[in-house]
């Protein structure tokens, strides 16, 4: 008998201790279907995307990691350090491509960013860069020795670099 006044003496103190947000949260995660991993699911782009549609989706997906397009002509000024400029976010892909090749291309966090660089050039001719963002709001693109990242790797790499924030694009 006095066992079991002890247990529920001790059930009691755990209700009274446990914070009261706690429990909807636990109930949610118990209720909710398996989900798939935020690495496997994907952004479907085609040339009637807006960029910055891109762009939101994008930085959804991986909070710390933003992406920018460009003229293909920005390539080289980007590789001897001139400044570059984006294309206008408000544009659609098909409005700015210069390769017509109907295409699409699906984006997760499994693409490495040097593949997806590559698949924009292909399919879109246009120049893509991957970036992350200082606490300082310095942009930093990626690097040859970076394209070899996942995305999931990229942004946590980000994420955990005490120097970056989550990317914003103003």
């Amino acid at each position: 008998m006095a066992t079991a006044k002890k247990n529920t003496a001790k059930r009691a103190e755990t209700k009274k201790t446990a914070p009261k947000s706690a429990a909807p949260k636990e109930a949610a995660k118990k209720s909710d279907a398996p989900k798939k991993s935020s690495a496997a699911t994907g952004i479907s782009v085609n040339g009637n995307k807006k960029i910055a549609t891109l762009q939101k989706e994008f930085t959804k997906k991986f909070p710390y990691v933003g992406i920018y397009v460009f003229d293909p002509s920005m390539k080289e000024k980007a590789r001897i350090g001139a400044a570059i400029s984006p294309f206008n976010p408000d544009l659609t892909l098909a409005s700015v491509r210069r390769v017509n090749s109907g295409g699409s291309i699906s984006i997760n966090g499994h693409k490495k960013i040097g593949t997806l660089e590559n698949e924009f050039d292909s399919v879109f001719g246009l120049y893509v860069q991957v970036c992350c963002q200082t606490i300082r709001n310095q942009r930093h693109y990626t690097m040859p020795e970076q394209d070899a990242y996942t995305l999931t790797a990229y942004n946590k790499w980000c994420e955990e670099n005490p120097e970056m924030v989550e990317f914003s694009y103003k």
